[in-house]
């Protein structure tokens, strides 16, 4: 005989629904809400389940140490992939114009980082801890010497492109903002780096698993437009990112969400103190 769930499974199970019901209010409210649970139900079996890609811990790994990691292409290379906006990219690197790729933790989240470094290799991908995609090592947020900022200011300065989850890991300074209405602290940080730059461009980049086992990489034109990023706060860029993000998957994929990330954020807020520059994971 089974035991009845403790308090605590009972409370995840319930922040677990909470988070899906505020995905399908958000998303696709004229759908029926069983409908809606089901086709999330699928895609975590289908795609979020198939796999969990190794981490290397939370240390910089450099240029020498990486070189000898054999390539691990493989295990990201069982999907096709289909790419849109990519040619304006390449034309913005090629003239040296400080980018900053911005993607979230919803729609493909497996494979949209080794989906640019197969195409983009130049790209430093700054992750939670330090994977390797192909032959690319990220660089993870915070930890040993990970100097994330110095690097990112480093690097659009460079010319070399950078890209990060802007609902990745809260460390630094942080605002409240929300995710289908669910409050959650995003890092100020690397939206800031990005402003103060000379010329550097923010481009939103979604990611859907598709029909043929294919995963749909999409570079956004930049956001806000080109001229405007010194002109704004980083809260305003940040909010218009989310907003642009949940209106792409409310249009294109409104069932490839990850309630549970959405659960880990809204259980970091409720657990912590408003945003005070502490470091959270």
């Amino acid at each position: 005989m089974s035991s009845a769930p403790s308090e605590e499974q009972r409370s995840a199970l319930a922040a677990l629904a909470n988070a899906i019901n505020a995905a399908w209010r958000a998303l696709a409210p004229t759908v029926p809400a069983k409908s809606y649970l089901d086709a999330v139900t699928a895609f975590q079996k289908v795609y979020v389940s198939s796999m969990s890609p190794p981490h290397l811990g939370n240390r910089v790994i450099g240029p020498e140490e990486a070189a000898k990691l054999p390539d691990n292409s493989a295990i990201y290379e069982t999907v096709s992939y289909r790419y849109q906006g990519l040619d304006a990219v390449r034309t913005a690197i090629a003239e040296r114009v400080p980018l900053m790729f911005v993607a979230w933790h919803h729609g493909a989240i497996h494979h949209v980082n080794h989906g640019i470094a197969r195409v983009l290799p130049q790209t430093a991908i700054f992750t939670r801890w330090a994977y390797q995609f192909g032959r690319v090592v990220t660089y993870p947020m915070h930890g040993p010497g990970a100097f994330t900022l110095l690097r990112m200011d480093r690097f659009l300065r460079e010319g070399r492109p950078v890209s990060f989850f802007i609902d990745g890991p809260a460390f630094g300074k942080v605002v409240r903002l929300s995710i289908f209405g669910l409050p959650a602290d995003f890092a100020l940080g690397p939206i800031h780096v990005a402003c103060s730059v000379e010329g550097a461009r923010i481009v939103p980049i979604t990611h859907y698993l598709r029909a043929g086992n294919t995963v749909e990489i999409t570079f956004h034109p930049p956001t806000p437009a080109t001229g405007r990023l010194a002109d704004m706060s980083e809260r305003d860029v940040i909010e218009l990112l989310l907003k642009l993000f949940e209106q792409d998957l409310r249009l294109n994929a409104p069932e490839q969400v990850l309630p549970q990330f959405l659960v880990h954020r809204e259980v970091i807020v409720r657990d912590e103190s408003p945003a005070s520059g502490v470091n959270r994971p």
